[in-house]
């Protein structure tokens, strides 16, 4: 008996957090930014799990998700929510000191391969776009193993984020359901901008019930230090205009966010996800002058996605790390002008362009408010 329970058929989900995350983020907001949606998770992982079933006719082992633990070594109490959720494991790689994901990709190839060598599964979805991966879905598919990727529909009905080889690899792509992804994702907003305590802070922005306010675990994630008075948003915009004064004490000058491949399951970017990535070498040659409009859709997009979750709190920080860029928002920059410009590798002179068009965007637009 203990050997045809082994032997059942069974499948099981393999989801990289970043990458979905970011997608439903995407279709939810219009950016990548994680912090500006709010997840049901249960409902979200929950569903996933329904309709992998449905889809292969065989019941679920266990979804597997992999994520981030923050860089001081803590899961976050939205992990462990997760982590205690029925036929659920959580698997957690590591954030680099600038808010990279790294170990991710690893830790779901390994498991992956190891589940196909033992029997233990019959058709694996994966929930990822990382063409890193194809060479552990070649491996499992050489063991018996189906393997399936599961993406979000993006505005023109096609997998988002999914890498061009990955997508030959896998035997088959399969989109979540609208009605799964829109009911467990909502765009976040916050009331702050209006509210505020007596030190002039914002509120938290209230949840609904059993969903929690997304972040990806980066030190940017964290509260200010204790007893900061913190000015409006306005008060610091028109600072920083004039240069007159310094926002805060001085403090470690900040180290700028590296510039890497765009969306491999280390960063939570795209990779290789797009037809045009052959292009790479010959725009690497070009000036950013040709990308202005782009850079600016992506940036006002990001900026506003931004701004509504964002508490007084929030833009505080963001102008004192000034001239690096919080890495959450500098990771969906980046995504977002690769979608935009349907370009794999963004060129060196136009993530410069991006990053400076960034700060002159926010002076203006967090100046009206």
């Amino acid at each position: 008996m203990g050997e045809t329970a082994a032997m059942r058929s069974c499948c099981a989900v393999y989801a990289d957090a970043g990458y979905l995350l970011a997608s439903v983020a995407t279709r939810a907001s219009g950016s990548s930014l994680r912090s500006g949606i709010i997840v049901d998770h249960g409902k979200l992982i929950g569903g996933i799990g329904e309709f992998v079933s449905a889809h292969c006719g065989l019941p679920l082992l266990r979804t597997l998700w992999y994520d981030s633990a923050p860089s001081r070594g803590q899961i976050t109490p939205t992990q462990e929510l997760i982590g205690v959720l029925p036929k659920v494991k959580l698997r957690l790689g590591r954030l680099s000191p600038s808010g990279e994901q790294k170990g991710v990709d690893l830790r779901l190839g390994l498991d992956l391969v190891a589940h196909a060598r033992t029997g233990s599964i019959d058709v694996a979805y994966l929930v990822s776009g990382d063409d890193d991966l194809s060479e552990a879905v070649e491996e499992a598919q050489a063991l018996g193993v189906q393997v399936v990727a599961i993406s979000v529909a993006d505005v023109r009905g096609r997998a988002h984020g999914l890498a061009h080889h990955l997508r030959l690899t896998v035997d088959e792509v399969a989109l979540l359901p609208a009605e799964l992804v829109d009911g467990a994702v909502t765009r976040r907003t916050n009331t702050s901008s209006t509210a505020t305590g007596p030190t002039g802070q914002g509120t938290a922005t209230l949840a609904p019930a059993g969903a929690t306010p997304e972040t990806d675990g980066s030190p940017s994630d964290r509260n200010a230090p204790d007893g900061m008075v913190v000015p409006s948003p306005k008060a610091l915009a028109e600072r920083v205009r004039d240069n007159s004064a310094p926002l805060f004490a001085p403090s470690p000058a900040p180290t700028a966010p590296d510039s890497v491949q765009v969306y491999s399951s280390e960063t939570g970017r795209p990779s290789g996800s797009h037809p045009g990535a052959e292009l790479d070498t010959n725009l690497a040659t070009d000036t950013a002058s040709g990308y202005a409009e782009p850079i600016a859709r992506v940036v006002k997009g990001v900026l506003q996605v931004w701004q509504q979750a964002a508490s007084s709190q929030d833009v505080a920080q963001l102008w004192a790390g000034q001239p690096s860029i919080p890495s959450e928002i500098d990771r969906a920059l980046l995504l977002d002008l690769s979608d935009e410009i349907q370009v794999y590798d963004v060129p060196e002179q136009v993530r410069f362009a991006l990053r400076a068009a960034f700060w002159s965007t926010a002076k203006e637009m967090l100046a009206e408010n």
